[in-house]
């Protein structure tokens, strides 16, 4: 728990009966997603954001791809917080995404 942003829970929780849904909890608040976490980096940016993106740009190889989890962990950072930054450099055209069994690890571009 941040004392700036609240409560998070790391990793996300997947319902295998009943409505088989997918939630993190994050910053006190509770996300649902479908399959893939799409509208995931619509959250708003948190306590120390500009320089959670530099940190984690520095992070970032520019040959092969690191977990947003490894990157949390090293930083000591809640790893949502992170996978929203390394989703948004992607976005930004700063970084790239893995695709299938890579997806959720980064690597500069």
């Amino acid at each position: 728990m941040s004392r700036h942003t609240g409560l998070s829970l790391y990793p996300s929780v997947w319902r295998e009966s009943g409505c088989e849904s997918h939630y993190i909890i994050w910053n006190d608040k509770i996300f649902l997603f479908g399959r893939y976490e799409d509208n995931f980096d619509s959250a708003t940016e948190t306590y120390g954001y500009t320089q959670l993106v530099e940190a984690v740009s520095e992070r970032l190889s520019d040959t092969g791809l690191i977990s947003f989890s490894d990157i949390a962990e090293d930083l000591g950072e809640v790893p949502w917080d992170v996978l929203m930054v390394c989703r948004r450099l992607v976005r930004k055209g700063f970084a790239r995404e893995g695709v299938g069994e890579q997806r959720g690890s980064f690597g500069r571009l």
